[in-house]
């Protein structure tokens, strides 16, 4: 915020739109100060409404004697988002022994993130493919004063969307036309699929991140299968963190947007359950819709065979090691 702010603070460079816009923009920055990275009010009900969706569609999970967990990051939003989930789950259910959990040693596992991740994202660089000038010369007089355009209209785009989840009455879109925002929005999504999607460009780094994750998924789902009876593990992390995990699993995610693959509050449920004959089978759903797993067949329209399932995410991770190999000797060579 206070980088797009310094280039309305010359109002004499300012337009008639400039002025107008410099005005949206200190009131968005007055509810915005001192508040980054928290979550809003509008956050709180939506994991709430997750919350009571899940206990009305399995009720039967959430008694007395159910074994619950709930892990979160330590990032304090998705702390709290825990946190409200929790307590609308014991309104509505007998789960007062259910205890959410913050830890640092958790991080390792809900929110990994590798150093060649890191780099993957620092070097990856997806062009804005309109000219900002048009954008700019409706806010400023003299063009040339604004160093980096194109940034310029991606920062305040991006302020503009936010607008969405504060439920401040200010919007900025009518300050683009369809065109520059369909530009930012393509380059959005091509940039979180090239960082964290099932991309042959970028090695199988996305993948390998959420190993760990799934580790902690698995060996968590063989616990309460052996142990029996009902429960629910919950984990609190990251958009880009679930995106991976995805990527890792072999969800079909191929063409989606990230408005539709990773909305706010956007969540995966894997429901276990055992059939007639001792079989246990897994359905999942990704934002509460049926998700569907690449080269693995269902046993039963949209159930996985979870013995079939985890040997289909063991044979990836294999393909994702040999490839991270690969790149490693390349490199060598090269």
């Amino acid at each position: 915020y206070t980088w797009v702010n310094e280039h309305f603070a010359d109002t004499k460079n300012l337009t008639k739109l400039g002025k107008d816009v410099r005005k949206r923009l200190e009131k968005i920055w007055k509810n915005a100060k001192g508040n980054g990275g928290q979550l809003t009010a509008l956050g709180a009900r939506q994991h709430r409404g997750i919350a009571r969706r899940m206990y009305q569609n399995f009720p039967q999970l959430f008694t007395n004697d159910a074994h619950l967990t709930a892990h979160s990051s330590t990032v304090n939003r998705c702390k709290v988002s825990m946190e409200n989930f929790v307590d609308e789950l014991k309104l509505l259910s007998n789960t007062q022994h259910l205890t959410p959990i913050t830890r640092e040693e958790d991080m390792a596992w809900i929110a990994y993130t590798s150093p060649e991740e890191k780099a993957l994202e620092n070097s990856t660089n997806v062009p804005l493919t309109i000219s900002p000038d048009r954008f700019i010369k409706a806010l400023f007089i003299d063009a040339s004063k604004i160093k980096e355009p194109a940034k310029l209209l991606m920062e305040i785009h991006t302020i503009a969307s936010d607008m969405q989840d504060v439920e401040l009455n200010v919007s900025l879109y009518d300050i683009f036309t369809d065109e520059e925002q369909m530009a930012v929005y393509e380059l959005n999504n091509r940039r979180m699929t090239l960082q964290n999607g099932d991309e042959i460009e970028n090695n199988g780094i996305a993948a390998r991140c959420a190993i760990s994750l799934w580790n902690r998924i698995e060996a968590d789902a063989d616990a309460a299968i052996a142990r029996g009876g009902v429960g629910a593990d919950l984990r609190f992390g990251h958009d880009t963190n679930l995106y991976r995990l995805l990527t890792l699993m072999g969800v079909d995610t191929k063409g989606k947007p990230m408005d539709v693959l990773l909305p706010m509050a956007a969540n995966l449920q894997m429901i276990f359950y055992r059939n007639a004959q001792g079989k246990v089978l897994v359905q999942f759903l990704h934002n509460e819709q049926p998700a569907h797993m690449k080269d693995l067949g269902c046993l039963v329209e949209g159930f996985y065979d979870w013995e079939l399932v985890k040997q289909h995410v063991a044979d990836r991770m294999h393909y994702y090691e040999h490839l991270r190999q690969l790149c490693a000797l390349n490199t060598m060579v090269g």
